[in-house]
Parts: C-alpha cells; structure tokens; sequence
C-alpha cells in the first residue's frame, strides 16, 4: 500500500515523487521541527505513537500566521486512514477559571485530524464537541478534531487535554463551565 503526503500549499522542495514525504528546501539551520516530524512513521496510525502526536503539534505551533499555518502540508498516515493537518484555533486563556474570566483571545496553530465530524458547542450542539478544555493552562480550545498532543494517544494516561462534549469520558473538567464564556469572548 503506497503512504502519499496530501500536498497542500507545499513549494520549493527537492523531492515531491509519490509516497515520498514532501519536505520544503531551506537553508535555515533553525530549531523549527522538521514535516513531517521525524518521531512520525506515516504507515502507521499517529494515535499509536505519542512522540509523532508530540511533534505534530509543535511542528503546527510554529506557524504564528494563520495563512501558514492552513497553507501547511497535511500529512497522510496508514494508507490514508487518518489524515493530519495544521489548523488555526481559537484559543481563550482564563485568569479566573472559577469566575470564567477571560485573560486573553487569540489564535494558535494546531495539529488535528481532518475531516472528523464535530458539533459546535457554541451553536448548542454538544453531543460531539469542537471544543477541548486545558486545566493547567487554563485554556478552551476550539477546534474541530483537535488538538492532538501526547494525551491523544490510545492508552495514554496523561489528562493534558479533555474534549467538553456531554457523554465523554472522562467526566467533564470543570473549565467546560466556560465555555458559554468562550464563545462569546472576541
């Protein structure tokens, strides 16, 4: 089964063919994280290796545009049973969990499997939810199929990341409260 990389927005690379990764040339020496990240072994499921969900993410952060980060190169894993791609979120940081008080808004991008079927919480759907609650950082995340990190990986005991859609497991944190808050929040 031949591995492909959905090539998005992808230029001025060395080597394209088909199922070769599709990797920009660059002569920055830079600490960016290569893409596709190096922990990443695209035969198999991203949900079975944590180090790649890790490295997808950061690879994503680094784009603090949001043109680049949609523009950059999806990547295909198990002959095109997940693919994965940089998306913008929005992202609302909380001073007061407690009292949802809202500190800051912005965008950030994230790693996240295309294609899932989400609900809006901020529309009332909340069955499957678009939204991921942060504890530590005190963060709501929206964004449909993600983020992925470490904590998406199957069998992963770290509760980084909790989605606040009803009927999850496990139980909503209680940052979910706000996120009548967060959709507001501009």
């Amino acid at each position: 089964m031949a591995l492909a990389l959905v090539a998005v927005g992808c230029t001025a690379r060395s080597e394209c063919d088909a199922g070769e990764a599709c990797i920009e040339d660059s002569d920055d020496t830079s600490d960016e994280t290569p893409w596709p990240p190096e922990a990443c072994a695209l035969e198999t499921s991203p949900f079975l290796q944590p180090e790649c969900l890790d490295a997808m993410r950061l690879a994503c952060n680094q784009h603090s545009e949001e043109t680049d980060c949609t523009s950059a190169a999806g990547l295909s894993f198990a002959g095109g049973g997940y693919e994965v791609a940089c998306s913008w979120a929005k992202v609302v940081r909380f001073s007061d969990p407690d009292t949802c008080t809202v500190q800051t808004v912005e965008g950030r991008c994230e790693a996240r499997v295309a294609g899932m079927p989400c609900g809006d919480l901020c529309t009332g759907d909340s069955l499957t939810s678009n939204t991921s609650a942060f504890p530590s950082d005190s963060e709501l995340v929206q964004l449909c199929g993600g983020p992925l990190g470490e904590w998406s990986a199957v069998g992963s005991t770290q509760m980084h990341a909790s989605s606040c859609g009803e009927n999850l497991e496990p139980p909503q944190p209680p940052l979910c409260d706000c996120v009548d808050v967060a959709c507001e929040a501009s």
